[in-house]
């Protein structure tokens, strides 16, 4: 795979039965953090394949682009690689300054819509015990429940208004 730091296309390069394009751009692309204390990061780059055809006045990218970003559990806080895809990628590009296309935004874009906007390792979660600390999905702590209803909340049901 080739690759670049930006996906951009030159005019002269796409022939009239088409282009067809892959390779991998950097995960700095997304724009996202590379950190890996963060909620969401992005350690791999971003893999694209697409076929690149005239159309009018203008360039089309379609195909497909993907990449694995690690995400941290809002639930149980543990690590997990959530694959970020898009299979439909469909990009015209009319304006072309200097005879060039670029495309990497438009693939930033189809790739950060797809980003979950709540981070869970299992849809049935059972994230970590409030008391102790214990990850209930690996097992089930010893703490009582608490059935007083002693929540912030329930303090307002005893105001005198």
């Amino acid at each position: 795979m080739k690759h670049r730091d930006r996906l951009i296309i030159h005019d002269a390069e796409v022939k009239e039965d088409g282009l067809d394009v892959q390779g991998e751009l950097p995960a700095s692309v997304l724009d996202i953090s590379s950190d890996e204390s963060d909620r969401q990061y992005c350690p791999n780059p971003l893999a694209y394949q697409l076929h690149i055809q005239r159309v009018s006045h203008g360039l089309l990218a379609q195909g497909e682009v993907s990449t694995t970003v690690r995400c941290r559990c809002d639930r149980c806080l543990k690590y997990y690689d959530f694959e970020l895809k898009s299979d439909d990628v469909c990009h015209f590009v009319e304006e072309l300054h200097d005879n060039i296309a670029d495309f990497t935004d438009d693939i930033r874009e189809d790739l950060i819509i797809n980003l979950p906007s709540r981070n869970l390792c299992q849809e049935d979660c059972q994230g970590i015990c409030p008391s102790c600390g214990q990850n209930l999905n690996v097992r089930q702590c010893d703490c009582p429940e608490d059935d007083s209803g002693s929540d912030a909340w329930h303090q307002l049901d005893n105001l005198n208004l």
